[in-house]
């Protein structure tokens, strides 16, 4: 078989993925797999920003690989994190998947018009089309495992514009966000990866997910968390293992909030009621945090806190159920959040973690 043949196998065979996975998903209760989990995007998945023509990174920071076409593409970064390296491989995989949407696009569960900004809005596992422009504001809920799949310019143009768009649920490795030309998100928090036509631009934004771009890629005091090959997302995690806990209550995004410190049972605000008074904010169980799963900590013999400094961006539990038994604390995990943490802390419960929630990863 050719190359073209190859090519057209492979746009085939993620069709069949994400359509099957819809019509899984509709099953009383059955989990779906993640689309990119199941090999989807091919040898791209491993990354978490892919551009042709240019990258530009100023005052940011991207967990996970960026990928380029080719040696002759333009790298900047300027006061950047990242971790650069030459993959035609995973660009060619990503075109792939691009094209095989491009040829094949809906049927749509649901289509928005030009006025639609999805603000308020609560989707499902589907497919959702914009057969123009799509201008996003406010907050969306996305709801089940997924997934979901955005189609922008499904009548042949349209670009993606988000500006104070947040994005909150479930697996953001899940959501795909297909645009026919260019995406620009500003002052956004963002769920998904975004596969977009043209260009990529990226101000003052969080992503969790994947910037994947057939143009150049623009961050600018900007983060992206990148979804792994296993379909999760790459987290900044506590120094030395373990995590921080706040409460679900305190958990939107925007909040200032307090992860640590000898005030956390006043500061912290629990669904199911008022958390043991002795709990400081750290959790030594499990080593890895994950949606899903609950945490525990023991006051009277516990692991102590990391030393610090802590990464400019972490990792953190969010738990809506907290209770004593013994000395042993524990509690539920319905969400992990990214948090920009502030100066100041230190492992004494007197010097309080502080810091801002950015982001909702699951």
């Amino acid at each position: 078989m050719g190359l073209g043949g190859m090519k057209a196998v492979g746009r085939t065979l993620f069709r069949v993925r994400v359509l099957g996975l819809l019509f899984l998903a509709t099953l009383g209760g059955v989990s779906a797999v993640p689309a990119q989990a199941s090999g989807g995007l091919g040898s791209a998945a491993g990354f978490a920003v892919l551009a042709s023509t240019a990258v530009t990174c100023t005052d940011a920071s991207v967990t996970g690989l960026v990928g380029v076409n080719s040696s002759s593409t333009a790298i900047t970064s300027t006061r950047c994190s990242m971790q650069t390296q030459v993959a035609p491989g995973a660009y060619a995989d990503f075109q792939t998947v691009y094209n095989g949407i491009a040829g094949s696009l809906g049927p749509c569960t649901q289509t928005f018009g030009i006025a639609d900004t999805l603000a308020g809005v609560s989707l499902g596992p589907g497919v959702y089309c914009f057969p123009a422009a799509a201008t996003l504001t406010g907050t969306l809920t996305l709801t089940g495992s997924g997934p979901w799949v955005f189609e922008i310019g499904t009548l042949g143009t349209g670009a993606l514009t988000a500006t104070n768009f947040t994005v909150v649920g479930s697996n953001p490795c899940n959501a795909t966000w297909w645009v026919r030309q260019a995406a620009t998100a500003t002052t956004s928090a963002f769920q998904g990866d975004i596969l977009a036509g043209a260009d990529i631009t990226l101000t003052g934004t969080g992503l969790a997910g994947r910037a994947f771009a057939t143009g150049a890629v623009t961050m600018t005091g900007s983060n992206v968390f990148g979804c792994t090959a296993a379909g999760t997302v790459a987290l900044p995690l506590t120094p030395g293992g373990g995590s921080f806990v706040i409460g679900d209550q305190n958990s939107a995004i925007g909040s200032s909030v307090e992860f640590w410190g000898a005030q956390w049972a006043k500061l912290n605000s629990l669904s199911a009621g008022p958390a043991p008074r002795s709990f400081k904010g750290f959790a030594e169980f499990p080593q890895t945090p994950a949606c899903g799963t609950n945490w525990s900590a023991d006051p009277g013999n516990s692991t102590p806190p990391p030393q610090g400094p802590l990464p400019a961006y972490m990792a953190v539990i969010v738990t809506s159920s907290s209770t004593k038994s013994g000395n042993t604390i524990s509690g539920d995990t319905p969400h992990i959040v990214i948090v920009k943490t502030d100066p100041g802390y230190a492992p004494d419960p007197g010097h309080a973690g502080t810091g801002t929630v950015v982001l909702m990863v699951c």
